[in-house]
């Protein structure tokens, strides 16, 4: 089965709300692959039923690109 998702590409794509919702969630936590998962179910607006048919390294890589947008992994142990 094929997925399409959309993920943000620069700040001006996510909304205040998902950010929040992604710092209650991560804020002060490490980098694990539960809260890469919870980044893509909050920041592509799908389930987590749906991002648990993306692949280990697909979900490293778009993880990657959206930590660039909101300020890197440094922004949650803040």
């Amino acid at each position: 089965m094929k997925l399409k998702i959309n993920i943000p590409e620069k700040l001006s794509e996510i909304t205040l709300g998902q950010y929040q919702d992604w710092l209650k969630v991560a804020e002060g936590k490490e980098m694990t692959h539960f809260i890469q998962q919870k980044m893509i179910e909050i920041f592509c607006g799908i389930t987590l039923k749906e991002v648990l048919m993306i692949k280990a390294t697909d979900i490293d890589s778009i993880t990657n690109e959206i930590l660039e947008i909101v300020g890197g992994a440094e922004a949650l142990n803040n």
